[in-house]
């Protein structure tokens, strides 16, 4: 375009065509001088990760505050509301709905602002920072030129930093939290009968999550009839509803008030007798508790896999002095993998186990103090407390549910 350039310190003036080469040289050693410097930052950000030093970015996590020692440090009034983000999750509200009743409850972000994003809450739930670990790396930046930053996918080490400040959220709430994300993100099929996906969650109504078909295992949903003027709401099984009688013939459509009317009746009759019902959940509660772990020596076994690595490294170094004994070497180097690979699923089995009845115990726990929360009758169907009691209600026929509470107490 006729528009010269000139670089001052390298006296280089582009409209003189004598100085191209030079230029492209001078270009391409400051670019290999930006990506050099560039590698030794990220060398040393990856050397301080190793070290389990742990960057906190205050200003997006809600909770935490960088403390006189430079850790971080728990701020209650935020930590309240963080506990409470995760009880309205577990209750069964949709993060649109969580965003609604904070911000109707004037409680402020991260940012100290009224208004929340759908998006931070999503974060907030995912975020490990809350049970006091730290997780880094999840994200890279490709290279020092394009600074496009991409989700670390496995394309660089990631740091996994236990117990690093003081957590927010108990483990096994975080835990159970993961799992109902999965399975409102999941997207499947209840039964091989039912033709009719799950499809996403909704939150508006605790009965689009809890009423199933008994017939399909199809979820049903909320529909307005308008005939001859009048409008009425009814529940429908989705497989009917979307594909007609002639697959699902005995898949009921339930009238809303006398749906809201048996389930009220069965929660009554859960309250009546809560006394009772609290006692079998503590005495199940107990048997969960000592159950979780037991019989099963994680540390016994740690020290097994350690001595079989350290056996294993022995004979690797002698197999290099003895070449004619190799067969022997294999052999025995085998058995010691082996017996490895079984104690480290034995391990992961164990955890798993444990996990699972953390997370079990803490369901139990939530039930009982749900239970000890609700009033001595309801007067009129209460869709908080239906997330709260129920686990599912399955319409067996026009004239039968089952309702099962949280404890696998079915009515």
């Amino acid at each position: 375009m006729g528009v010269g350039v000139f670089f001052e310190r390298e006296n280089i003036n582009t409209l003189n065509m004598s100085n191209e080469m030079v230029f492209t040289m001078l270009a391409a050693f400051a670019q290999a001088e930006s990506e050099s410097i560039s590698e030794n930052v990220r060398w040393g950000k990856r050397h301080s990760m190793k070290q389990g030093k742990v960057p906190f970015q205050y200003k997006r996590i809600l909770g935490y505050e960088r403390g006189e020692d430079e850790k971080p440090m728990i701020v209650p009034e935020q930590a309240a509301a963080v506990k409470l983000v995760y009880a309205y999750y577990l209750s069964g509200y949709s993060i649109r709905q969580i965003k609604d009743r904070l911000e109707a409850d004037d409680i402020p972000s991260a940012s100290g602002k009224p208004v929340w994003s759908e998006g931070s809450l999503h974060y907030m739930l995912r975020n490990e920072k809350y049970v006091g670990d730290a997780l880094l790396q999840k994200n890279y930046v490709v290279d020092c030129i394009s600074k496009q930053v991409r989700k670390n996918q496995g394309e660089i080490a990631q740091f996994y930093i236990e117990n690093n400040h003081p957590a927010i959220i108990s483990r096994d709430v975080f835990q159970y939290v993961q799992e109902e994300i999965a399975r409102r993100g999941a997207k499947r099929r209840i039964s091989d009968k039912a033709l009719t996906e799950k499809g996403k969650y909704s939150g508006k109504y605790a009965l689009s999550e809890l009423l199933t078909c008994g017939e399909c295992g199809a979820r049903y949903k909320r529909v307005t009839w308008a005939r001859g003027g009048k409008k009425k709401i009814v529940w429908r099984c989705l497989s009917r509803l979307e594909n007609g009688t002639k697959y699902f013939k005995a898949s009921p459509t339930l009238d809303e008030s006398r749906l809201h009317d048996a389930i009220l009746r069965a929660l009554n009759g859960v309250l009546e007798v809560r006394d009772d019902i609290l006692d079998g959940l503590d005495d199940t509660l107990q048997t969960i508790t000592g159950e979780c772990g037991n019989g099963y020596d994680r540390i016994a076994a740690q020290q097994e896999v350690q001595k079989i690595e350290k056996l294993a490294g022995g004979l690797l170094e002698l197999s290099k002095e003895n070449s004619m004994a190799d067969d022997f070497f294999e052999g025995r180097l085998a058995e010691l993998y082996d017996r490895r690979a079984q104690l480290l699923r034995e391990m992961d089995e164990a955890e798993q186990d444990m996990a699972r009845s953390r997370a079990r115990a803490a369901q139990l726990q939530r039930l009982m103090a749900s239970m000890r929360a609700a009033p001595a009758q309801l007067d009129e169907y209460n869709d908080a407390v239906t997330r709260e009691l129920l686990e599912s209600v399955k319409v067996i026929n026009t004239d039968n549910l089952v309702v099962v509470l949280k404890g696998g107490i079915e009515i």
